[in-house]
């Protein structure tokens, strides 16, 4: 009877989004706007901080205006499955 190296395995990943309308001249501005101040609120180190930006506002109804930390810890997805192993112990197609 035929023997398989076998892995089982499973993922937890961590996500937290929110959705913003930013004013900029080009996409390329409100990205880089955003990513400015999403790190400035993130280096808080604080689940509700908020940092207000005259240019970005909320797209989301009901939430606080301005730019709000996002939470790591927010568990939103995970996945498992089972993977063959080669003989180096690694995956058989990449899983």
């Amino acid at each position: 009877m035929p023997t398989f190296n076998l892995r089982s395995w499973r993922t937890q990943t961590l996500y937290d989004c929110k959705d913003y309308m930013v004013e900029a001249e080009t996409l390329d501005g409100a990205t880089e706007l955003l990513l400015a101040l999403q790190y400035e609120v993130d280096q808080l180190d604080q689940h509700d901080a908020v940092v207000h930006h005259d240019c970005v506002t909320t797209a989301e109804p009901g939430r606080v205006s301005g730019v709000t930390a996002l939470d790591p810890q927010e568990i939103i997805d995970g996945d498992c499955g089972i993977s063959e192993l080669d003989a180096a112990g690694n995956p058989v197609g990449g899983a």
